[in-house]
C-alpha cells in the first residue's frame, strides 16, 4: 500500500488555492513534482506542531516547516533535477564559490541547504 502525504493548510480562499502564500506553494511544489497527496484543509493551526501551517504528514513524519518540506528531496521538485535546479545553481554557484566578497554572499554561505544543492549539481553534471 502507497502512504499518501497528508498536506495539512488552510481553506481555499478569495479564489485562490489558498490565501496563505506558504500554504499555496507547499501546494504547487507537491503538484509540480507529482507526488501523490491529499489535501485536509483544516486550518487548525493549533494542532500544527508548530502552530503554523502548512505542515506534510508523510507516513507519520510530521514535517512542519516549508523549507524542510522541499529540502527533504535531493532537488528542488523531487527525485530529478528540472530547469529549477540548472537556473539556481548557476546564480547560486557563482554567488558561493567565485572569490568576491560581498554581504550576499556571505548570507548564503551560512544557509548550508544552498551549498549542498549546489554540490549535487555539480557532482551529476560536471564530476
Amino acid at each position: 500500500m502507497v502512504t499518501m502525504i497528508e498536506l495539512v493548510q488552510f481553506a481555499p480562499a478569495f479564489g485562490l488555492p489558498n490565501a496563505s502564500r506558504f500554504c499555496m506553494k507547499m501546494e504547487t511544489c507537491l503538484r509540480m513534482a507529482g507526488l501523490p497527496f491529499e489535501l485536509v484543509n483544516s486550518g487548525d493551526v493549533m494542532k500544527a506542531p508548530k502552530h503554523k501551517l502548512p505542515y506534510i504528514d508523510d507516513g507519520g513524519a510530521i514535517v512542519a516547516d516549508t523549507g524542510f518540506i522541499i529540502d527533504r528531496k535531493p532537488f528542488m521538485l523531487g527525485e530529478q533535477p528540472t530547469s529549477l535546479d540548472a537556473t539556481a545553481y548557476a546564480f547560486l554557484a557563482n554567488l558561493l564559490w567565485a572569490p568576491v566578497d560581498s554581504p550576499i554572499r556571505r548570507h548564503a554561505q551560512a544557509r548550508p541547504t544552498l551549498e549542498a544543492c549546489c554540490r549535487r549539481m555539480k557532482a551529476r553534471y560536471f564530476g
